[in-house]
């Protein structure tokens, strides 16, 4: 951190060679100043700033079709550096699991520790793990269990499928808000590790691994048994649209009548976007309710539901309900 600090101080920044349109020049310009603060400086009000900024500038590049232009200059700047020693951005960009968004990722959120970092560390690690963006991930966590435990008082030992279950921790906040365990929840998850930690972590539930990818179902959908309640709350982020609609379309088959689909899909306009593409190499495929809406009713013609966003309208939702 101090060599980074005597290099970032005595260091005049050039703008990459061939990259001198307007948006990489204004870019490079904001992480040159950006990177100097944060070094004599840090703050969460510039990481804060840096996120709304980065949000601006992805608006800008998809417009101007410099995507993969800018995020090349943002994670060549040194600023790059300063932000990798936050450990949830870090484990995202180096995606040891093989993708960004990861269950352990996510855990910085839902099951915040203290870590010993570095002081430009710290506060980049408090801005990522308490924004807006983190905020809808936590409301994600917490809706769906609102609906686990809504759903033990009005069905009779019902049957739960969570598509891409993670470390599911919702069962956090259902234990904390019912001893009830009279319910079945049916896990898929192709991770094994994520299957392990689930089945350790919440013994006392009914949980029935399953460690298959999402291509199981679409080959042997047929097969499950039927469910009141099924979600993925984070999947559809990076399904493309002829999967994501087969999906769905095999997922509300496997509902029993009067069942319920619920699909989370971040929104295009969402607080983090640009900060996730550039330094933290998280690329999702955003919707909005207009695009889950086309998605259902292709999938499911005539099929009733509903839309909605979370608190901090960061992620779009979908509830289909079978008839």
């Amino acid at each position: 951190m101090d060599r980074l600090a005597d290099n970032l101080a005595g260091q005049t920044f050039s703008h990459p060679v061939g990259l001198d349109r307007p948006i990489v020049g204004s870019v490079t310009s904001v992480l040159d100043e950006l990177a100097l603060e944060l070094v004599s400086n840090p703050s969460t009000q510039l990481v804060e700033n840096l996120i709304d900024t980065m949000g601006s500038f992805y608006d800008c590049a998809i417009k101007q079709n410099q995507l993969t232009e800018l995020k090349r200059v943002c994670q060549e700047h040194p600023i790059q550096q300063l932000i990798l020693e936050d450990p949830f951005v870090r484990r995202a960009f180096e995606k040891p699991r093989g993708y960004a968004g990861d269950a352990p990722m996510l855990d910085y959120i839902y099951r915040p520790g203290r870590v010993r970092l570095s002081g430009v560390g710290e506060i980049v690690h408090q801005v990522t793990t308490e924004t807006s963006t983190a905020k809808s991930i936590s409301w994600r966590r917490d809706y769906l269990a609102a609906r686990i435990c809504k759903l033990l008082e009005t069905t009779d030992r019902p049957d739960i499928l969570s598509v891409a279950a993670g470390h599911m921790r919702e069962l956090d906040i259902v234990s904390r808000k019912t001893e009830m365990r009279d319910f079945r929840i049916t896990a898929l998850e192709r991770d094994g590790a994520s299957i392990k930690e689930i089945c350790e972590s919440y013994p006392s539930f009914d949980i029935r691994p399953v460690q298959k990818s999402v291509l199981h179902i679409l080959r042997h959908g047929s097969h499950y048994p039927r469910f009141d309640y099924i979600y993925s709350a984070g999947l559809f982020d990076y399904l493309e649209t002829k999967t994501a609609k087969r999906l769905i379309e095999n997922l509300c088959a496997m509902l029993k009548s009067g069942g319920t689909l619920l699909i989370g899909n971040f929104a295009p306009e969402n607080i983090g976007r640009g900060f996730m593409e550039f330094f933290m190499d998280w690329s999702l495929i955003y919707r909005d309710e207009s695009d889950l809406i086309a998605l259902v009713e292709d999938a499911s013609p005539g099929a009733a539901f509903r839309t909605f966003r979370d608190e901090e309208q960061n992620v779009s939702y979908v509830e289909v309900q079978k008839q």
